[in-house]
């Protein structure tokens, strides 16, 4: 008898159904939350030609960015944050008013209607002054944006956009970019971009003209350089439409939060919004429920000025998704659109949106593909490209589990804990680690395979776990990689009450994408056999941020390729 070798068992590619351990995956999914699309994203002619309409535009862009766009830097959606500058508890100057616990138990309340109640309460708690209701708005408002969670889980949506931005200036076309958002992480990424390309001499660098709609006159400026300063092209605008809050200086005022600064900012905010769409063959939306009522009434009122794309998430929308991809709910929002002139792009997951901005930025800094260049492939060429290298090389490294075991041993120490030579101890918290790999992408199945663990003796490969890309999974890699950022979870918010979490040894999970040509090609895992609440990879963000880094650095050099 043949016998086959070790590469060929560890290589071998799931069959044309999916495998059975993602088939029993799948059966504990509920339809309702099954919301992959049967054609794969990147692989939709739909989107191919969004790509190619952003990249090929000469003429000046508009790019709208609403909360969606910041929310993974942030970690909140524009209810979320009004929730959490509630007062923690009552205060002596109101105390019969709510706290954010009492809020956050309610059921959803529209965002403008609760910051109305929002306002009434501070305005209570400050004695009536309107300065110290304008500073303790300020205060609450700037915790929310520049929290912890931010300095670690390092989204890539706002980073990308800025990219697309710069790259489309360095050939001469102009970009400004709306934001509804208060916070100025589009201004730190231009910053941090700008910062590690300013040296490079023969490259030439847009500046950066930030600007508020009660004011011609910009916030700041910053100068380009290496570039004509009279050209069109050679500032990104940004375009506060709610006022900005940003992490160091001055609030530019007004905030535009409740009912009444809604309506106080309605003509400026609507005049802004109108000049924008009329003056852009080409609007692009994102981050956007497509909810806010200015922007609506400014969709409607040019609705034949141009050509405007929206870019949405189905799990946002589609809460009737079946498990064959249908929905009557997009089929009412495609309708909504269209009668708006809007053109709606699904993306199944959040990450995706990320993804889809730097797959514009890429077709417009390599307008044809190059053999030479593997980034100006599309991103399936370039992750089966990557795939078919790695699997071949260091994926068939029998030491990967050892590897990942001497990891372990480095990484414990962020966390003040002895590595524990007992697996089976009781006596403190124990940790694994993890590699999962995007594995054979060009298959029909979509999902990450458990490669390696610390705590193996053997490298798993293709026949590892597996689990679906879908947002409803109760496994932490998968959630990491389709969010398209580093993640913390409890076990009992990925299992959401299906199964009991005592069957589980591990009960708390770090879960870090790693990137290779500009891919998400894989995640490491830590995970705690602690709940969240009391793991110490969690107890402090300045630990966990040293980890998230840590365990970006070995995901690079063990997924290198």
């Amino acid at each position: 008898m043949q016998q086959t070798s070790s590469a060929a068992v560890l290589l071998r590619p799931p069959p044309s159904n999916t495998p059975r351990a993602c088939q029993a995956d799948r059966g504990r999914i509920r339809n309702d939350d099954w919301v992959r699309s049967r054609t794969p994203f990147f692989e939709s002619p739909l989107t191919g030609a969004v790509i190619d309409r952003v990249a090929e535009e000469e003429a000046p862009l508009l790019l709208y960015c609403g909360a969606g766009v910041t929310i993974d830097r942030t970690g909140h959606s524009w209810s979320a944050l009004i929730q959490s500058c509630f007062p923690d508890r009552h205060s002596k100057n109101y105390p019969q008013g709510p706290r954010r616990a009492d809020i956050e138990a309610l059921a959803t309340i529209a965002p403008e209607q609760l910051a109305s109640s929002l306002v009434h309460t501070l305005r209570a708690v400050a004695a009536g002054s309107k300065q110290s209701l304008q500073d303790t708005l300020r205060r609450r408002i700037k915790r929310s944006l520049y929290g912890t969670a931010a300095s670690w889980q390092g989204g890539e949506l706002s980073r990308n956009i800025v990219q697309l931005a710069l790259f489309r200036s360095l050939r001469g076309r102009q970009t400004t970019i709306f934001t509804t958002n208060y916070d100025d992480h589009i201004e730190q990424r231009y910053r941090e971009i700008r910062g590690s390309i300013e040296t490079l001499k023969e490259v030439g660098v847009p500046g950066l003209r930030v600007m508020g709609i009660n004011s011609d006159d910009p916030v700041y400026t910053l100068d380009p350089l290496r570039m004509d300063p009279d050209a069109s092209s050679a500032h990104i605008t940004v375009v506060y439409l709610h006022g900005r809050v940003p992490s160091a200086g001055p609030v530019s005022w007004p905030i535009v939060l409740d009912e009444n600064s809604y309506a106080a900012t309605a003509v400026e905010v609507g005049a802004a919004l109108i000049h924008g769409f009329e003056n852009h063959p080409l609007s692009v939306i994102v981050g956007s429920s497509l909810q806010d009522l200015p922007l609506i009434r400014a969709l409607s009122s040019t609705r034949r000025n141009g050509e405007r794309l929206a870019v949405l998430t189905k799990g946002s929308h589609a809460h009737d998704l079946s498990a064959e991809g249908d929905s009557l709910s997009l089929d009412l929002l495609r309708d909504r659109a269209a009668e708006l002139s809007v053109t709606p792009v699904f993306a199944d997951f959040h990450g995706q949106v990320a993804q889809l901005a730097s797959e514009m930025t890429l077709r417009t800094a390599f307008p044809k593909p190059r053999n030479d260049a593997p980034l100006s492939w599309s991103y399936m060429d370039r992750l089966d490209g990557w795939w078919r290298e790695w699997s071949s090389t260091a994926g068939l490294d029998p030491q990967l589990p050892d590897k990942l075991h001497e990891a372990l041993q480095s990484v414990l120490p962020l966390f003040d804990l002895t590595p524990n030579v007992d697996p089976l101890s009781t006596e403190s918290e124990r940790y694994r680690l993890e590699l999962w790999v995007r594995a054979f992408p060009i298959t029909p199945e979509r999902q990450l395979v458990r490669w390696a663990a610390s705590d193996s003796r053997n490298l798993d490969g293709a026949k590892g776990k597996c689990g679906p890309l879908d947002t409803a999974s109760y496994l932490a890699p998968v959630r990491a990689f389709v969010e398209g950022r580093a993640g913390a979870y409890d076990i009992a918010d990925l299992e959401q009450g299906r199964v009991s979490i005592d069957r589980y040894t591990s009960k708390a999970f770090l879960a870090v994408p790693i990137r290779a040509r500009d891919c998400i090609v894989g995640v490491l895992t830590l995970a705690s056999s602690n709940r969240i609440a009391s793991a110490r990879m969690t107890r402090a963000s300045d630990t966990t941020e040293k980890a998230v880094a840590y365990l970006l650095d070995l995901g690079q050099r063990l997924l290198d390729a």
